[in-house]
């Protein structure tokens, strides 16, 4: 079983935030103004309507006008049903749908308030919480799931310890102590394998988020330690923390213009694109395909080919292993 990936899956918007458009709108007030003028006054829906099929007439653009002021407020008011959609939330919106599920933004790197001008917090991006809030639930129950401890390793240190006891007849005593510090910030992704079926010796790769992502080996022993945790690890697992095996490559394309008005290339915008198609990719498990890297050249501009030199081939990349891209190259030739 995986879940929705939203580095690499895709789902269409739902029905609920379709807009109608201005022609919609439009065509609704009209037909609202015919049916109040014929309860009232019958014998001017001819004329009243023959006024409005008139763009230059007075009450067509006052028509025209709030038919735009709707779709306006029908596209303000989508915004606000996205906000609260987990798979479309950003920013302080998907903080509050993942808070509903225990997660918390973390922060990757602490700023320097005092310094002139401030340094702010280095955040968790929005991709990250969200594929975190996901797996939040495989980590309420009983562990043992390859997802339950992906969870844990990718939130490593965050829960309490929890002891029960009995400090006297009657009485029961649940306590929750909460960790001083954690290293979560400092794993961007993780996966969990059975070693060898029916054995219940579980590998769990760790994916540093510094660098090429190999994890240190204090990393390594702290998920270690953490998912050993008798209230994490099933009883009759058997964990073994491992550092991910980095596989390096290169983004290397050749963009074709034209020699006309408007046919000009600018590689930088291709260059973002395809090194945050890297970074979303940068994990355990993933895909890397020439096919998206070419379409994604075609997006900010005009280009009549493209000729993806590196990668050659596609690659899926097995459950240990995490692609990191050295570099990206975008030649532009025109002919």
């Amino acid at each position: 079983m995986t879940i929705f990936n939203p580095l690499i899956d895709r789902l269409p918007e739902p029905d609920v935030l379709a807009v109608s458009g201005v022609g919609v709108h439009l065509a609704e007030l009209k037909r609202t103004v015919l049916e109040i003028v014929g309860r009232l006054r019958p014998d001017d829906v001819a004329a009243v309507a023959e006024t409005l099929e008139n763009d230059a007439e007075l009450a067509t653009i006052i028509l025209q006008a709030s038919a735009q002021i709707l779709t306006v407020r029908e596209r303000r008011l989508n915004d606000k049903i996205r906000s609260i959609l987990m798979l479309w939330a950003k920013g302080s919106n998907l903080d509050a749908r993942a808070a509903e599920f225990g997660v918390q933004r973390q922060v990757i790197k602490k700023g320097d308030p005092n310094a002139f001008p401030p340094v702010p917090d280095e955040l968790e991006s929005d991709d990250d919480v969200l594929i975190r809030t996901l797996l939040a639930p495989f980590g309420f129950g009983t562990t043992g799931s390859e997802l339950a401890y992906q969870f844990h390793a990718m939130t490593l240190g965050e829960r309490p310890h929890i002891g029960v006891s009995s400090p006297k007849d009657g009485q029961v005593v649940l306590t929750y102590t909460f960790p001083p510090g954690t290293r979560a910030a400092e794993v961007k992704d993780a996966r969990a394998r059975m070693a060898a079926p029916e054995t219940g010796r579980m590998n769990v790769w760790i994916l540093g988020r510094a660098g090429d992502g190999t994890p240190t080996p204090a990393l390594v022993a702290a998920s270690q330690a953490y998912l050993d945790r008798p209230d994490i690890r099933l009883g009759t697992d058997t964990l073994t923390a491992l550092p991910a095996e980095i596989k390096p490559y290169q983004i290397h394309v050749r963009l074709h213009g034209g020699r006309w008005p408007g046919g000009e290339i600018d590689p930088k915008p291709v260059e973002q694109l395809l090194l945050k198609y890297a970074a979303g990719n940068h994990r355990l498990a993933t895909y890397i395909d020439p096919s998206e890297i070419s379409h994604l050249c075609r997006v900010p501009q005009t280009v009549t080919r493209v000729d993806v030199l590196h990668p050659a081939t596609a690659h899926q990349y097995d459950v240990h292993q995490a692609p990191y891209c050295t570099g990206v190259t975008v030649e532009v030739v025109y002919g």
